[in-house]
């Protein structure tokens, strides 16, 4: 497949679809509202290259109201105090992209919703984990994954992070996760996105990001992997202090997927010979294992 996309110059979502009916309600109301679109036509669908040769192509079944695309789809679960512990979970399945995203931005909300602070003399509502890094995220994740491995993008809801999986690593010939949202997997998914204002300029993501958390000691990590890339969100106003320090690090290492010793040492307000003796103790009970020597040794969960 990767290599008849790659002799014949097309991303996968300009393939021709086998569905010969679909229907367009949500995108063309999502069109009407941000593009003030009056008549949403087939020549409309041949200018967004979702009919092709008179046929509807891939990113039509991906932006169609019926999309039965088995690889499509978010699966989303909320844990609790464990990874055992499910406190509510949502499939979402056989509906449009933007449905998708619409619908999993509200369960994001209901779940970290905005927590009072104060600030100096003033109270102020924060977002846990900052809306817009998640959309991002969310959005990219849709635009840039593989839609021909057949499995969901799978988003974990944690006390102290969200975790979003999105199946497919870089594309061949690519080295970096930059290089890799500024050339689209899916380039009519994504353009209809941008021109939607979901997303913006391609390639510029993981700094909006980043930009999300700059003024915060957690920062959002990118996990790459041959068949996956992951992306975990910290939240920013979750409060381990009264937690044993061994559970604290290893929430630090859950949310960064690697430490330093000095990150311990920050983060716990501990010297570095205790650092590296609570370090220690996690390794000796097989929990955590090392990468690396000297200046460059990092500390990872086992796995």
């Amino acid at each position: 497949m990767k290599l008849s996309l790659k002799g014949k110059n097309l991303t996968y979502d300009q393939l021709p679809s086998n569905s010969n009916k679909l229907s367009f309600y949500y995108l063309e109301n999502r069109f009407k509202r941000v593009k003030n679109i009056k008549n949403f036509n087939n020549d409309i669908l041949v200018t967004l290259g979702l009919i092709a040769n008179d046929k509807y192509t891939i990113a039509a079944e991906l932006l169609s109201d019926e999309n039965s695309m088995n690889s499509s789809g978010i699966d989303i679960v909320r844990f609790g105090k464990s990874i055992s512990q499910f406190l509510e979970r949502k499939t979402i399945k056989n509906e449009s992209l933007l449905k998708q995203l619409d619908e999993t931005l509200h369960f994001f909300e209901k779940n970290y919703p905005k927590i009072e602070v104060v600030e100096g003399f003033n109270r102020v509502k924060k977002s846990p984990i900052p809306f817009e890094a998640f959309r991002e995220a969310l959005a990219n994740a849709i635009v840039h994954r593989d839609y021909s491995i057949n499995s969901l993008i799978k988003i974990s809801m944690y006390d102290n992070r969200v975790e979003i999986v999105s199946p497919g690593g870089l594309p061949e010939g690519l080295c970096d996760l930059r290089d890799y949202l500024s050339i689209p997997r899916n380039i009519i998914v994504a353009q209809i996105f941008f021109m939607l204002g979901i997303i913006e300029k391609f390639g510029t993501g993981i700094k909006r990001i980043r930009d999300a958390y700059k003024s915060h000691f957690l920062k959002p990590k990118f996990d790459i992997k041959e068949n996956m890339i992951r992306v975990v969100l910290p939240n920013m106003l979750f409060d381990d202090s009264n937690m044993l320090p061994e559970i604290r690090i290893m929430n630090l290492i859950e949310m960064q997927l690697e430490i330093r010793r000095i990150d311990v040492e920050k983060k716990l307000n501990v010297n570095k010979s205790k650092a590296i003796e609570l370090l220690k103790k996690l390794v000796d009970k097989n929990l955590i294992t090392t990468k690396g020597n000297g200046r460059n040794q990092v500390y990872v969960i086992n796995d």
